[in-house]
């Protein structure tokens, strides 16, 4: 395989290989999976089990009825085997070098967390640590079609004439090679007080954090923590105050006309809650992990944003502040100067390292 330049392409690492082989794997296996819970599904002993836990405690103030729940199974079972699918065909276009089939598989992998880990287990977990594989230093030299950069290596050891002293040596205060000798080294000048060292001998300035990945983490962290405390509250009260609740329901008559029962607004309710503060976790935790500068964390950081700005704008106009932040922070993460310091581009060389001076060439042996 060559470049559209002409230039050969970078051998597939070994990495890549593994994690999309894998993902492949899985979620082929989680398709069968499901197909099978689908049938555990529509089975009426499901339908007994479920309707059992809504007549007990805590199931009896989900307000939800045995049918819903059912229906509700059904579709996280049928999303999760479209996801499932998906990630399967995303998986052998990503071996294939395919950059959009590699962020697709990331999101597939992120959003079978939230619905297929319910109903089959841990190969969504599998999934989602092949596609962050993906995303390792090797891979991503691989996608860019640069080739692998060398890992840093530790120093050598010293040379046996410097490592091992031998009879000879120059004594404590003596200065080897002698000064003058052809084999000496000039010293930098200055390094004292009063006389800084040449740029040549400093060490170079790092590149910190960009400003505008610590804005986006800090409105992902402020406006996430904002929303995780609404929905607790909103829990407290359905569990508190479940009465007083109910009859604001009834008064509303935004809901009361639009048919809707109170089980139903009720259960609407804790599914909204539970993915809302399921939500707002992840997006902070996603958010720590960026500002430890992890690149797939800012893809999937990105995504969530994208998708929490569409759902604000309509929740109108509650919703509007925060789909601000959300595509603020899409914006701030998408800028060149975060997507450079993600990848490790644009940061300054180090210090020029300083070759030992080799001692002259003996021409008798020692003496011993």
């Amino acid at each position: 395989m060559s470049e559209p330049d002409g230039t050969k392409a970078p051998a597939r690492p070994r990495q890549v290989t593994v994690a999309g082989v894998t993902a492949a794997a899985a979620c082929l296996l989680l398709v069968v999976t499901l197909f099978d819970s689908m049938a555990t599904v529509r089975s009426a002993d499901m339908r007994d089990r479920v309707a059992k836990f809504l007549s007990t405690p805590p199931g009896d103030g989900l307000g939800l009825s045995a049918d819903a729940v059912v229906d509700l199974l059904r579709a996280v079972v049928l999303v999760s085997g479209a996801l499932a699918a998906a990630g399967a065909v995303l998986a052998i276009f990503a071996l294939q070098r395919h950059r959009g089939a590699r962020v697709g598989l990331a999101v597939a992998a992120v959003l079978m967390l939230f619905s297929a880990t319910f109903v089959s287990g841990i190969l969504p977990l599998v999934v989602a640590v092949a596609a962050a594989m993906l995303w390792g230093r090797e891979a991503r030299d691989w996608y860019d079609g640069r080739q692998p950069r060398p890992a840093p290596q530790a120093p050598g050891p010293l040379p046996p004439h410097l490592s091992h002293p031998q009879a000879g040596a120059p004594q404590a205060g003596s200065t080897y090679p002698p000064a003058g000798s052809p084999w000496a080294t000039p010293a930098p000048q200055g390094g004292g007080p009063g006389h800084p060292a040449p740029a040549a001998f400093r060490a170079a300035p790092r590149t910190g954090r960009p400003v505008q990945v610590t804005a986006a983490v800090w409105l992902t962290w402020v406006f996430s923590a904002f929303v995780a405390f609404v929905f607790v509250l909103v829990v407290l009260t359905m569990l508190l105050d479940r009465d007083r609740l109910l009859e604001e329901i009834q008064r509303t008559p935004t809901l009361t006309d639009a048919g809707f029962t109170t089980r139903q607004i009720l259960g609407f309710m804790w599914v909204l809650s539970a993915v809302a503060i399921a939500w707002s976790l992840g997006a902070m935790a996603l958010a720590a992990l960026a500002f430890r500068r992890v690149e797939i964390a800012r893809v999937v950081l990105v995504v969530s944003g994208i998708v929490a700005g569409l759902v604000c704008l309509a929740a109108v106009p509650v919703g509007w502040p925060g789909a601000v932040a959300a595509f603020t922070t899409v914006a701030l993460l998408s800028r060149r100067p975060a997507r450079d310091w993600f990848a490790g581009r644009g940061l300054p060389p180090g210090p020029p390292r300083q070759s030992l001076p080799q001692p002259p060439p003996r021409s008798k042996p020692p003496v011993w």
